[in-house]
């Protein structure tokens, strides 16, 4: 007779152990299938977590360590001959010399070593000084006129637009500008009266 009646209890028992788990299996979200399938090389434990991985960022490129060339300018008294055969040296172009390149001679001292474009136009500019003329013929030839050679009468470079000058130490050069609100005689008479024209 105690048999029979704890039957009922144990089967009312089984009952709710088995409604507590499905409803446990309801309750419990389902784990997304792409966060099972990661597997981050470095970092192993973001798949364990569920995080996705932070890729690598990409590393930076080398900074480049290629110095400048370098070079001593020193020409104590030095002829126009002389300072010539570096200018071409430093530039890498010909030079076609005046017949009568007479003049006086050049010094130029830096105590310290210096990039070579600025040594370029430190001797262009001590060589315009001393009434030398360096007119372009093409890029790799220049002509060289002596101070008694006027620069008129060879073909100087010709620029239209004042952005067009060229910035890169001194030059001789020829430049138009066209006057919208003054004659050429004022203008001539203004100019005269402030520059020393070259003949």
């Amino acid at each position: 007779m105690k048999s029979k009646s704890f039957t009922p209890l144990l089967i009312l028992a089984m009952t709710l152990i088995a409604g507590t788990q499905t409803r446990a299996q309801q309750l419990t979200p389902p784990r997304p299938l792409g966060q099972l399938q990661v597997a981050d090389p470095v970092n192993p434990s973001a798949a364990a977590t569920g995080i996705p991985p932070v890729p690598a960022m990409p590393a930076a490129p080398p900074a480049s360590t290629t110095p400048e060339t370098m070079t001593t300018v020193q020409f104590p008294h030095t002829t126009i001959q002389e300072l010539l055969m570096t200018y071409e040296q430093l530039t890498g172009k010909r030079t076609i010399r005046d017949a009568n390149l007479t003049g006086p001679e050049i010094s130029i001292n830096v105590a310290n070593p210096i990039p070579v474009h600025e040594a370029i136009a430190l001797i262009e500019s001590s060589m315009l000084l001393n009434g030398y003329t360096i007119i372009p013929v093409d890029n790799n030839t220049v002509k060289i006129l002596g101070p008694s050679h006027p620069p008129r009468s060879e073909s100087l470079p010709l620029y239209l637009e004042e952005s067009q000058l060229p910035q890169d130490g001194d030059k001789l050069v020829s430049f138009y500008q066209p006057l919208h609100f003054l004659s050429p005689d004022e203008a001539n008479s203004i100019i005269t009266g402030i520059v020393q024209i070259s003949p």
